[in-house]
Parts: C-alpha cells; sequence; structure tokens
C-alpha cells in the first residue's frame, strides 16, 4: 500500500528552516504595489523581471504590460493600503486593500523571487465587506510573531489540511481551531462550527461539492497562507486566506475569494493557480 503523502510533502514544503530570510524581498514587493499607486515605474524596473510569469489573468506576462497598467490613466486616483504582509523563503504575500473610485478591493498578492527579481505573480481580489460577525475584511492583528515557530506551525496546518481536504465537514477539523475562533469573512460567523455549518449548506445546496484543491501554503511566524481552488456554482473558484496561528492552533482567518476568469476573457496562457 502507498504510504499517504502529508499537505506540506505534497506541496513541496517539508524541509523548511525556522525563520524566513530577511525583509528585502517583502520591501521590494511592497515597493512594487505601492507604485501603483504613485504611478512612479522605478520599484517596477528595478525589482520587476522583464519575462514576468502573471498569473493575474486579466494581464498580459511580462514587466512591459505591468509597467502599461500601472501608467494607464485609470489608476492616477489609486491607493493601496498595506494591511500585513508574509515572507517565507523566496515567496512573498501582502494582503492589501486597493482603494479606487470610490470603492475598495481586499486583495492577496503572491510574490515569487528569483535572481532578486520578482519572476511571478498571483493575486486575487473581493469587494470589501462587512464581516458577518462584525468588524471587517481585513481588520485584526498585522505584526508577524513567534518567528521561531514557523516551522511547526506549519506542520500542524499541514496535519489539518491532512484532514479537511479529505473531508471538508469532518468534525476531526475541531481539534485545530482555538474555542475562540475569528472570521474575517461576509458569509461566516465566529467559531469553526459556523463555518462547517456553512460549508455542509453549500454542499447541500449544490452550491459547492465539498472538494478543494491545494496549490501553495507559505508561512511566517504566527501568519500562514493558503492558495487553493474549488467549484462554487459550477465555475471555477480560487481562495486565497491567511490564518493566524495561537498555541498550534487556527485562531484567526482572513479570505479573499473570487471566480476564476474564463479562457475567452483571459490576456494570458498562464493558470489562475
Amino acid at each position: 500500500m502507498t504510504k499517504k503523502r502529508s499537505a506540506l510533502s505534497r506541496l513541496g514544503l517539508m524541509e523548511l528552516p525556522i525563520i524566513s530570510s530577511g525583509v528585502s524581498k517583502r520591501v521590494a514587493a511592497i515597493s512594487v504595489l505601492k507604485a501603483i499607486e504613485t504611478g512612479k515605474l522605478d520599484a517596477i524596473e528595478q525589482h520587476v523581471h522583464p519575462e514576468l510569469i502573471q498569473h493575474n489573468l486579466g494581464i498580459a506576462s511580462g514587466r512591459d504590460a505591468l509597467i502599461a497598467m500601472v501608467d494607464a490613466a485609470m489608476y492616477s486616483d489609486v491607493r493601496i493600503e498595506i494591511i500585513r504582509s508574509i515572507e517565507d523563503h523566496e515567496y512573498v504575500v501582502v494582503h492589501n486593500v486597493v482603494h479606487m473610485d470610490g470603492k475598495a478591493q481586499a486583495v492577496m498578492d503572491v510574490f515569487r523571487f528569483a535572481g532578486g527579481k520578482i519572476v511571478e505573480h498571483w493575486d486575487n481580489s473581493e469587494t470589501i465587506q462587512n464581516a458577518m460577525s462584525g468588524g471587517s475584511m481585513v481588520c485584526g492583528p498585522t505584526e508577524i510573531e513567534d518567528h521561531a515557530l514557523t516551522q511547526s506551525n506549519l506542520r500542524q496546518f499541514a496535519r489539518y489540511l491532512d484532514v479537511v481536504l479529505e473531508d471538508e465537514i469532518s468534525d476531526d477539523q475541531l481539534a485545530f481551531f482555538d474555542k475562540d475562533f475569528v472570521q474575517h469573512s461576509p458569509l461566516k460567523n465566529d467559531g469553526i462550527e459556523e463555518m462547517i455549518k456553512f460549508r455542509r449548506s453549500s454542499i447541500e445546496a449544490k452550491i459547492w461539492n465539498g472538494k478543494r484543491k491545494a496549490y501553495m501554503i507559505i508561512g511566517e511566524g504566527n501568519m500562514i497562507f493558503f492558495m487553493s481552488s474549488g467549484i462554487v456554482n459550477e465555475q471555477e473558484f480560487a481562495m486565497f486566506e491567511i490564518f493566524r496561528m495561537k498555541d498550534e492552533l487556527i485562531c484567526e482567518r482572513w479570505v479573499v475569494g473570487a471566480p476564476v476568469l474564463e479562457p475567452s476573457d483571459r490576456k494570458n496562457d498562464n493558470s489562475k493557480f
């Protein structure tokens, strides 16, 4: 019988150092995002590789396409609010809010670095709404803590994924959550019981098939980013999530979810993931 591999092993993240690399990649990624606000292209020219692989399906690949987007007049009134960030090896995740034309979008951007340049980019965005349990989709702790626990938190989160990816409504997942688990979701109340209840009702209503595919785990200290997809209303749906850990339990969750663009609407041939 083939031995079942853990979530971390399947995603190629089993062996990780305790502390991530320095802050230079984080600063570079944030400076690229802020260039969208200022319209100054120096940061993009300095930090982005000319052959950037773009997973935002509404933008063509390559640095020139990103520069053209930033240089467009439609972005002259944009403001980028940085909320929290995670740096893990060659990856940086930036949770931010894009304010534009009187509207606000919650965004999670993921950047991959190689040779000191950003070579790949993923993102997901969702219109800001009030969280069902109060507050907002982005409020809450922003600072990374417990750097020395990066590896143990990643391993514990992988154990949770091994349970939930097998059965999204399994009561076995209760053991991985703090009793005061906080949700920053417009669709779900606080508490893991409420999240399981929501998942069960979505499956029963045939809105969701109860299955997800995992693509990426990125962690630093007490914060873990998870990228996955599922089928919602018969359409591929992207889920970018950040979880906060405390005492090896999941105590808080932020999420940005959005349908994946149909092939006819895409401006590059890369996948969303």
